[in-house]
């Protein structure tokens, strides 16, 4: 349509001036939603309004932009192509298809799951199928990750712009009056955009950070958090970060990339810092920097996505450089809190592989410059060889040659190399007689389990007797004293309880039931003690520690029959677990998760208990608790838990339900608590606190 015939009819009038031409069309503009800037869009397609789906005309400088959109003089709109509507259909089909395919398998499901007949123990007896048919975890990931299509209503999700702009308004009022506004780009559209996508509104919250704030982050992290890692030149990053602050320019990530390489890949760094500066801070660090509950909970997540963002904009993979593995390993320090263990697993490998380009593998020799990296190295093996969830080992047995870092520094042993030489010590001991590994599987015996818990406690006994004789008393000192504490008691636990395996289970009732029941306690204990800092609890082992401690004392509860004042005891105890689980201010996944596991085993104890008092866990199959978790209440609606097959001759001599390692490790038991995991690792953290709470 020319110039000169909207003049003529009149239309002119009717089309606003602007500075530039809207990309979206107008549906999405009006429910504030991301248009993919294509005429018909996806989400009119989805919504079947494909046919009405037009870009706003406007005048810029005089010209017309988005022409073909006017309405022509008669009224109607330009003819829309018949591909169109043949887009619309199929997606409308696609969405019935899978809608009836949803149907289908749930009714077929809660047919299947109804009673324990012969033909329902045929249908549970392949582990794939049973995990598969786990109606709990599976329908809820398929409506969280939203693989049913159009299963969401865009127009759901506009209350996020509100929240968004409260939360702005909330920051500008405690930060810094003298601090700068943003920039933004000329072709981001300031009043809809940074507000519509989350990524974009913490890149507004993270521009607010000041130099001093900066400062008070980063010497509480080195000063601190070195002892757990140290891994970084202290004097080297200093200058660094007086540079940063005291050359012109931005100050923080925009939405274009405006820095080299070398420069992202530090403020990466820098990130992981104020990352794990704030998280593990305390009420003194936050009334320092002037934030309240929220943005303490906010800012750890917003400088673990710069600091993510910073890596990818410093192609991190494609230029390898020692920062990047520095980063990574801070990372770790908090990562797992709320970052998920998936995302430090694939991070962890990178790590691995970026340190063995720089050679890190292969330090032979000693010296005063070789220690940064041996450290690296070192932290590298005790996080790959330490953790089995999910995951197997990265690095073989005998894959290096670089020795560990000296103990001592100036004569003297110090608290952060102590720490690093147990956790390499103790992670040795695992990879050599039970680490987990679906690679390099060796074939685990009763003897290597004995040599373990032996080897465990001689480690416990030589780290304390150097930290009564050779370490210094301050707080870093007790924080890593509660860390190895910690840590022996729960990989002695693990051992006693792999034990089983091995043992009829009056052997082992009588061997190492008490010995795994007296190192759960002490965890549990030293985790509800009132006198140990509660920054000590924040640790990312801790939480995972303790929820493990605790899911044995209650399956243990289960096992033989409790009095009554010992049944109250263990349901205070595990109360006063979950209060301080729940009480971080940070949201934490193990924590999230612990409180779900633990207040549903908790809920099945009470029932045991009051309707039988003498009951025992031996007395039925595993498959009849399976029914009474299946009974209990659950947040998000009645979804079931399948049956599992009577116990055979096969399974055991003294019967599948006689070991504890059976109970918890078999495959019926670990579809529970994976589908808690997963329930937990696929909602949104605040969501699944709510759930909690």
């Amino acid at each position: 349509m020319l110039m000169e015939e909207l003049i003529d009819n009149g239309s002119l009038g009717n089309i606003r001036k602007s500075r530039r031409a809207p990309k979206s069309c107008i549906q999405c503009y009006k429910r504030k939603v991301k248009c993919n800037k294509n005429t018909p869009c996806d989400v009119c397609i989805r919504k079947g309004t494909a046919h009405v789906c037009a870009r706003e005309p406007v005048m810029v400088g005089g010209i017309l932009m988005n022409e073909s959109s006017l309405p022509i003089s008669d009224g109607s709109t330009e003819r829309i192509p018949e591909s169109v509507y043949e887009k619309e259909i199929e997606c409308l089909k696609r969405k019935v298809t899978d809608l009836e395919e949803l149907v289908t398998r749930l009714s077929r499901d809660k047919e299947g799951v109804g009673t324990n007949t012969k033909g329902s123990e045929n249908r549970h007896t392949d582990p794939v199928k049973r995990a598969d048919r786990d109606l709990y975890s599976v329908t809820v990931n398929m409506l969280t990750r939203g693989l049913v299509r159009g299963s969401y209503d865009d127009e759901a999700l506009e209350f996020k712009r509100d929240e968004w702009i409260y939360e702005h308004d909330k920051i500008i009022r405690f930060t810094d009056n003298s601090a700068k506004p943003i920039k933004f780009p000329d072709n981001v559209d300031v009043v809809t955009k940074p507000f519509s996508e989350i990524w974009n509104y913490w890149l507004r919250l993270v521009q607010y950070l000041t130099k001093e704030q900066s400062y008070v982050l980063i010497s509480f992290s080195l000063a601190r958090l070195s002892v757990l890692a140290g891994v970084i030149d202290t004097d080297a990053f200093w200058e660094e970060h007086d540079r940063f602050w005291n050359t012109s320019g931005p100050k923080h990530l925009l939405f274009e990339y405006d820095r080299s390489t070398d420069q992202y890949i530090w403020m990466s760094l820098w990130y992981a810092l104020l990352c794990a500066g704030i998280y593990h801070g305390d009420e003194s660090l936050q009334q320092t920097l002037g934030l309240d509950d929220d943005m303490m909970d906010k800012f750890p997540r917003i400088f673990l996505g710069s600091s993510l963002e910073c890596l990818y904009r410093g192609r991190f993979m494609t230029f390898p450089k020692v920062t990047s593995v520095q980063t990574i390993i801070v990372m770790h320090l908090c990562g797992h809190a709320f970052g998920g263990s998936h995302l430090m697993n694939c991070l962890l490998s990178t790590a691995i592989n970026l340190a063995r380009f720089h050679n890190m593998d292969t330090i032979e020799k000693s010296g005063d410059d070789l220690e940064i990296g041996k450290k690296i190295w070192w932290n590298l093996v005790s996080l790959d060889w330490s953790d089995t969830h999910g995951r197997h080992a990265i690095i073989p047995k005998g894959s290096f040659t670089t020795g560990l870092p000296n103990a001592y520094r100036n004569g003297k042993m110090t608290v952060d190399c102590h720490y690093l030489l147990f956790r390499a010590t103790a992670a040795q001991i695992k990879r050599n007689y039970y680490f987990e590994d679906k690679v390099e599987r060796t074939t685990l015996n009763l003897e290597m389990l004995k040599q373990a818990d032996l080897e465990l406690k001689l480690l416990a006994m030589r780290t304390e007797i150097d930290f009564r004789d050779k370490l210094p008393q301050n707080s870093e000192s007790e924080l890593v004293q509660y860390l190895i504490r910690c840590t022996i008691s729960c990989e002695i636990l693990e051992v006693n309880r792999m034990m089983s395996t091995f043992m009829t289970n009056e052997e082992w009732s009588l061997k190492c039931s008490p010995e795994c029941l007296r190192y759960a306690m002490d965890i549990v204990r030293l985790y509800t003690d009132e006198e140990v800092p509660f920054r000590f609890k924040k640790m990312s082992i801790v939480p995972e520690n303790v929820i493990n401690a605790s899911v044995f004392i209650m399956v243990d509860s289960l096992m033989r029959p409790l009095k009554d004042k010992q049944f109250r005891n263990c349901v205070e105890l595990i109360q006063r677990v979950m209060g301080i689980l729940g009480s971080y201010k940070q949201a934490m996944r193990p924590a999230i998760r612990g409180i779900f596991v633990l207040g549903r085993l908790l809920e099945l104890m009470r029932r045991r208990q009051g309707d039988n008092a003498g009951f025992s866990f031996n007395d039925v199959g595993l498959d009849k608790h399976l029914e009474s978790i299946r009974s209990l209440p659950l947040p998000f609606g009645n979804h079931v838990i399948p049956l599992v097959p009577e116990p055979t001759v096969e399974d055991g001599p003294d019967g599948y339900a006689n070991a504890i390692l059976d109970t918890l490790d078999d495959q019926d038991w670990k579809a529970f608590l994976n589908s808690v995991d997963d329930l937990v690792m696929t909602y949104d953290i605040g969501l699944a606190r709510d759930m909690t709470s």
